[in-house]
């Protein structure tokens, strides 16, 4: 036949291939076999690494390096936002006299949360959990564009609101959503009633084409996942501001700064921000 036939893959917005050096990164860092939480030698040298891999990711989102806790992928990093966030409330409220709790006994009543209409199952999801446990949740509808309005977003909030999930791009119609001037009306509200609102965005693969500069953006929680980043799949990352308060969904050793635990793999994280800073120079 004159023709050849040639497979060409096209789904880069579920799973990116691994970039060569982010793999040889991985295949370096994989001789340290030592814990990091441990205190000999190969412990020391697995935890350095581990934190300069730390130190890098938040390089490219601009933030401090004790702002970035790794998870297990992008999945991980939205749950441990979200119901993270709401774990923290429930346990706040229960420690005041439970004003949160009505007489039900549902821990999040009298909460109201944000999440726009077409974020992943992986949001979605935990929403649909908030509100077994109480919580309010409105869901915000894009326009005919796709895209969620800030003044819709306005519109929805309310004095009791406490947490706002809106993707930044899209993972099915490639919408970019308008982060900072949502952000700066959830600002003008909470000065009104004197109440902080965890404003969280599901990032997706979207640092790819923009520069996830989390203040310029005016997020409080960020969630990546390598996977999406030609970087190895089975790690991600969680920027939390350190104004936001949130609970562990993952007990056990105290990980992470107590919010995820579970022994870290510095291979993978090097090979995320070895990944992460490709794609940032590329990116243009």
């Amino acid at each position: 036949m004159w023709w050849r036939n040639t497979r060409i893959y096209l789904d880069y917005a579920s799973a990116t291939p691994v970039l060569p050096e982010a793999q040889a990164a991985v295949n370096r860092a994989s001789a340290l076999f030592g814990n990091p939480g441990a205190v000999h030698k190969e412990a020391v040298a697995a935890k350095a690494l581990l934190e300069k891999s730390r130190e890098r990711v938040a390089m490219q989102l601009g933030c401090k390096a004790r702002e970035v806790v790794f998870t297990s992928g992008l999945t991980e990093a939205n749950n441990l936002a979200i119901l993270g966030f709401a774990r923290k409330l429930s346990m706040i409220g229960s420690s005041k006299g439970n004003p949160l709790r009505n007489t039900q006994g549902l821990p999040l009543e009298g909460t109201h949360w944000i999440v726009s209409a077409i974020e992943h199952a992986s949001v979605l999801e935990c929403f649909a959990e908030v509100e077994r446990f109480g919580g309010k949740v409105t869901h915000v509808e894009p326009d005919h564009r796709g895209i969620i309005k800030p003044e819709v977003v306005a519109r929805a909030l309310r004095p009791e609101t406490v947490f706002v999930s809106i993707g930044w791009g899209n993972n099915e119609i490639g919408t970019v959503q308008p982060l900072s001037s949502i952000a700066r009306l959830i600002r003008e509200h909470e000065q009104k009633n004197k109440k902080q609102i965890a404003f969280h965005s599901d990032a997706g693969q979207a640092p790819l084409y923009l520069s996830p500069q989390v203040h310029t953006l005016g997020v409080d929680l960020f969630s990546l996942g390598s996977g999406k980043l030609y970087g190895p799949r089975g790690i991600g990352t969680l920027y939390i501001d350190n104004t936001v308060a949130l609970a562990p969904i993952i007990v056990g050793g105290g990980q992470e700064r107590g919010l995820r635990s579970g022994t870290e793999e510095p291979a993978l994280a090097a090979g995320f921000a070895e990944a992460f800073e490709i794609v940032a120079g590329e990116r243009d």
